[in-house]
């Protein structure tokens, strides 16, 4: 790394740029999982919505062959 972008920070700074890391590690680790589980969630909501509609596309045809829905 070259110097220009290195400083030497007095050690008081230093602590305080440790504790902010510190405390940004422990408030992002809780919502790094909440956010892949919401993810997965979409996608399983895709596959699902897809699976569903191969299971019971065929009955739902069949059902509305013998029991028409109609408007009165």
């Amino acid at each position: 790394m070259t110097k220009i972008f290195r400083k030497n920070y007095p050690r008081q700074s230093r602590f305080k740029e440790d504790l902010f890391f510190l405390l940004f590690l422990i408030l992002m680790v809780p919502i790094s999982p909440i956010s892949f589980i919401w993810l997965a969630g979409v996608q399983a909501e895709k596959i699902a919505e897809w699976y569903s509609s191969i299971v019971w596309g065929p009955f739902n045809k069949l059902h509305n062959k013998l029991n028409p829905y109609r408007e009165d």
